[in-house]
């Protein structure tokens, strides 16, 4: 699935804390996917203020990166946004996620629809 720094770390930010063996595994390798290189930190001049809680990186440096994600994780992601929509607490950083793990397909994008 091809994410952004910025969709890298929402999605991060979304992913339960706990679960059974199986999916804490897949979680361990789906983070690692999510992180950065040190050549994409390099590249495109990642800096994370710690100070501040903030990771500011070159816009006009970076990429879209294909990011491998198994079928469960990304239904995994799906279902945290789902769950946010449904409480109302979906935010519009998040609408280009939806758009990536919640909509089957693009003429339902452009429609409006999702999966559900």
């Amino acid at each position: 699935m091809n994410l952004t720094i910025n969709e890298r770390i929402m999605t991060l930010n979304l992913l339960p804390k706990q679960g059974d063996i199986t999916m804490l595994r897949q979680l361990r390798v789906l983070k690692e996917a999510l992180s950065f290189t040190d050549k994409e930190k390099e590249d495109w001049e990642v800096i994370f203020d710690e100070m501040r809680g903030m990771v500011k990186w070159d816009d006009k440096k970076v990429k879209e990166v294909d990011i491998e994600m198994s079928e469960r994780m990304q239904k995994l992601v799906a279902a945290e946004l789902r769950k946010l929509n449904k409480a109302q607490k979906l935010d519009e950083a998040q609408v280009s996620l939806w758009d990536k793990f919640c909509v089957k397909d693009k003429e339902d994008k452009e429609e409006g629809k999702d999966k559900d």
